[in-house]
């Protein structure tokens, strides 16, 4: 990851204003688990472009690893109401907010609400099944030490080609699964190099 980061680093020193090298820069540092140079890097490309979707997804998913958990639904929050998005997109954030508010809960401290997932069985299957959203859920499933459940929604992921599975061994909502044999079956599937 180090050397991820410097590459990037580089790409981005050599093209400033790029807008997507700027957001690559945010996400490597994201997966390199360097979350508040993250948000500072988001926070940049976004004060760039306050409506650059995909550095608002990374700012809520920063937030959502750092357990700032309403900060994390606010900033998803804003991406339906952006005035540029399609149906499709603003439909499927606009669902998928509405399960991270509803996963986490604040009680004295920011957690995922684990009983949540046992009253949400359908709003679960409708996400998967219509959004084809198995690998977002199966990291909330993982966040809340579900290992098993989130083992089936990855490897129904694959089969389906979801390419959020390209994340699958960077991915720091997914670390608490990396020693499980299914985990490291499924990154061998994925032919990842070792």
């Amino acid at each position: 990851m180090d050397k991820g980061v410097q590459e990037i680093r580089r790409a981005h020193e050599l093209d400033p204003l790029s807008l997507h090298i700027a957001d690559k820069f945010g996400w490597t540092l994201l997966y390199a688990r360097r979350y508040d140079e993250a948000v500072d890097q988001l926070h940049k490309v976004l004060e760039m472009d306050p409506q650059y979707r995909r550095s608002m997804w990374g700012l809520a998913r920063t937030y959502e690893l750092k357990g700032m958990s309403k900060e994390a639904i606010s900033e998803c929050l804003k991406i339906p109401a952006l005035p540029n998005i399609d149906p499709f997109a603003k439909a499927l954030f606009k669902r998928r907010c509405s399960l991270y508010e509803k996963v986490y809960r604040t009680s004295g401290a920011e957690r995922i609400n684990r009983t949540w997932f046992e009253s949400a069985r359908q709003e679960i299957k409708d996400a998967i099944n219509r959004d084809d959203d198995a690998y977002s859920i199966a990291t909330l499933y993982a966040a809340s030490g579900q290992a098993e459940k989130a083992m089936d929604l990855l490897e129904r992921a694959y089969p389906q080609r979801d390419t959020k599975l390209l994340e699958l061994k960077v991915d720091p909502r997914l670390d608490n699964l990396r020693s499980s044999p299914r985990f490291q079956a499924l990154l061998r599937r994925m032919n990842f190099p070792n």
